[in-house]
């Protein structure tokens, strides 16, 4: 049996970046990114969410040694009956033995993954699968505070999975004990980085993508050298189909821009406004869609 401290519930969530639009005071003027770790079954709920960008620790990345140690174990089991809730929960002794038996079956199933490793050495990718149900994750998600109330309505409820709701309160939390920082117009949202300009060759952009990308299969490593050797891998600007980019840690980052001036940071008409604007609202464009649009990273290029 592993030691009892690797089976602490762990939910938890921190701001990472929280931004807003200067002399604006609406839901969508105000954009927030949280990193948090919570049982890695929860992701078929938050993926729900469309509006919220998200990247998440990845099964086909870590080693199965060091993936299975991240074990979660339920606080709060309800009894079985009809419909998607309970409305009866184990007592705290009925708790205390359902957990018991809860690592039993998680040291049953990691001792027969271990056999599965020694006797065909399998890829993690697919190795991982079978601990899914045990394991805790990382993730980080970005929105704006529309979107964050949204998922906060339907997930911090008594009508919502026990760590789902959990996982809702902290995040609910950490963006209420968080002051946003004022942007102005063509200053930049970068989660992980304290810069609101993208820096000379868009090297502030450059590192924030790298440490959201890590978030998916490495422990977070800021030195710059490591980032940009990182940052390459995604092949953002690429256009080999042989080698395609990496899009989905840019999506967390953005500038702010609202539709009135974006003809100005254009220069010119031809392009359609809408498609730098998604689910960011109107008054940021993320670096995806500048990508996408331009072909660029900022609109300094």
């Amino acid at each position: 049996m592993m030691s009892d401290e690797k089976f602490t519930n762990k939910i938890r969530a921190t701001v990472i970046k929280d931004s807003r639009f200067e002399g604006r005071d609406v839901g969508c003027s105000r954009l927030i990114t949280v990193e948090y770790v919570a049982p890695k079954f929860l992701l078929a709920e938050i993926n729900t969410h469309r509006m919220m960008v998200k990247n998440a620790s990845s099964s086909r990345s870590e080693p199965t040694t060091s993936f299975m140690t991240h074990v979660f174990v339920p606080t709060k089991v309800g009894k079985n009956k009809s419909g998607m809730q309970s409305s009866e929960y184990l007592n705290d002794d009925e708790l205390s033995e359902f957990q018991k038996d809860w690592l039993r079956i998680y040291e049953m199933v990691s001792e027969e993954v271990c056999k599965l490793k020694d006797k065909y050495n399998p890829h993690k990718q697919t190795l991982n699968r079978l601990l899914e149900p045990f394991i805790l994750a990382k993730g980080v998600i970005t929105a704006t505070e529309k979107w964050w109330n949204h998922f906060f309505m339907l997930r911090d409820s008594d009508l919502a999975q026990p760590e789902i709701k959990e996982l809702s309160v902290a995040m609910r939390k950490a963006i209420n004990d968080s002051t946003p920082q004022t942007l102005r117009v063509g200053e930049w949202h970068l989660p992980y980085v304290d810069s609101k300009v993208a820096g000379d060759n868009n090297i502030n952009i450059k590192i924030s993508a790298s440490c959201v990308a890590q978030v998916s299969y490495r422990k977070l490593d800021l030195t710059e050298d490591k980032a940009l050797s990182i940052f390459e891998k995604l092949n953002l600007l690429s256009k080999d189909k042989m080698n395609p980019p990496h899009i989905s840690p840019v999506q967390h980052i953005a500038c702010c821009v609202s539709k009135r001036h974006l003809f100005s940071f254009l220069n010119v008409v031809k392009y359609n406004i809408d498609s730098f604007h998604s689910e960011f609202g109107e008054f940021f464009v993320q670096c995806s869609k500048l990508i996408e649009n331009l072909g660029t990273l900022s609109f300094n290029e």
